[in-house]
């Protein structure tokens, strides 16, 4: 019908999670670095909260990461290779 979009396909998919941006590592860092502060100022409640989060999303980058590498080693491989270089894709 016209006007409507077309669901997306299972190649639509493997080619957004192809070309997804690896840095999501910095949820992990970020969360950590927040939940060690806030441990440190006595609010450990909040910094347990955080520390499980921040376990969640260490184990879901990795996988996903390691899911990214298998699906499409060689796109993985070029986009390392342009960021050494300062170029993004």
């Amino acid at each position: 019908m016209p006007g409507h979009p077309l669901p997306p396909t299972a190649s639509d998919s493997l080619d957004s999670f192809r070309r997804s941006f690896p840095g999501g590592f910095a949820l992990v860092m970020a969360t950590g670095i927040v939940s060690v502060a806030l441990d440190g100022q006595g609010h450990g409640l909040v910094a347990h909260a955080l520390f499980g989060i921040n376990l969640a999303a260490y184990a879901l980058f990795c996988v996903a990461g390691v899911a990214r590498i298998t699906a499409a080693p060689h796109a993985v491989a070029g986009r390392s290779v342009t960021m050494r270089a300062g170029r993004r894709s």
